[in-house]
């Protein structure tokens, strides 16, 4: 496939044909608003010469750009220009399903095996924005590179009961996290789930980990699951628990625009995933023993 880059002062995108975009492309506006292609936005030109360490992958059911595409643009170029660990994003437009458009944007981030074992694979939603800084932000994703960890996240759960509804341990302190919500700045509301530490489940808004452990644990559809959009998250993180890793939520802070919204998809896999998993819940990691960071 032939790629057009566009390269202005810090960013390259790289586009699968230039043909499809046409006037469609303000990409110093930072927005593009053609239906179906992905892209990769790179603070360098000379991608030879700095290697790319974290790859964001979004996905997007609609055909309209993700609410929050110009935001992530803005911060690749406040990046620091003596940064050694560069970042990449990469977005699934019109995506089949949340497997298929991840599956896309990694193998359009590894052409030739580039991808290492200590590259950083992030999988967020279409309307979240990055409020830490990025060296705020890069520390605490390198979370994921410390040894016995699986995902970590911004917010999630130290007890899965077989409701598999990982909020619900809120009011006894069972949760942890801290994510903004709301459609911009000035109306954003906090929302805090409880301190840093060890998890059992993470919500899919923001996830991240290794290239070893994506690869390790896979990132296909399973068979229990109808539904191509609901339940991937409980059903990543609740595989790389049982797989003996540790999940983490981390000081990573985050806008998300939306607060959530149960279809009736989300309850269906919601059954389905306690029929396959219901022997083995309730579980839980102790509350205090698992506060703070990985080591």
């Amino acid at each position: 496939m032939n790629h057009f880059y566009i390269v202005t002062n810090k960013v390259v995108a790289i586009i699968p044909t230039f043909d499809e975009l046409g006037d469609n492309l303000r990409f110093c506006n930072k927005w593009l608003t053609h239906n179906n292609f992905c892209f990769i936005a790179l603070k360098l030109a000379t991608r030879s010469y700095y290697r790319v360490v974290i790859y964001l992958s979004l996905c997007s059911r609609s055909t309209n750009p993700p609410s929050e595409l110009s935001g992530l643009f803005s911060y690749l170029e406040d990046w620091p220009e003596n940064c050694k660990d560069q970042a990449a994003i990469g977005v699934a437009r019109d995506a089949d399903s949340i497997y298929g458009g991840h599956k896309k944007n990694i193998d359009f981030f590894n052409p030739n095996d580039r991808l290492s074992d200590d590259d950083i694979i992030v999988f967020m939603h279409d309307d979240v924005e990055i409020i830490s800084t990025p060296s705020e932000f890069i520390k605490g994703l390198k979370h994921c590179l410390k040894p016995g960890v699986g995902f970590i996240g911004v917010a999630g759960a130290t007890e899965l009961t077989n409701k598999a509804t990982w909020w619900e341990g809120r009011a006894n302190g069972a949760t942890r996290g801290f994510v903004f919500q709301g459609a911009d700045n000035e109306t954003m509301a906090p929302n805090h789930f409880g301190p840093c530490g060890q998890v059992v489940v993470l919500d899919g808004c923001f996830l991240a980990a290794s290239w070893k452990t994506v690869k390790k644990l896979g990132i296909d559809k399973p068979k229990y699951l109808t539904s191509d959009w609901d339940f991937y998250d409980l059903h990543m993180t609740f595989k790389a628990y049982m797989e003996g890793l540790t999940n983490y939520v981390v000081p990573i802070v985050i806008r998300h625009v939306s607060s959530g919204e149960m279809r009736q998809q989300w309850y269906t896999s919601r059954q389905e995933f306690v029929k396959e998993h219901g022997k083995w819940l309730p579980c839980k990691v102790p509350l205090k023993p698992t506060l703070g960071l990985p080591v």
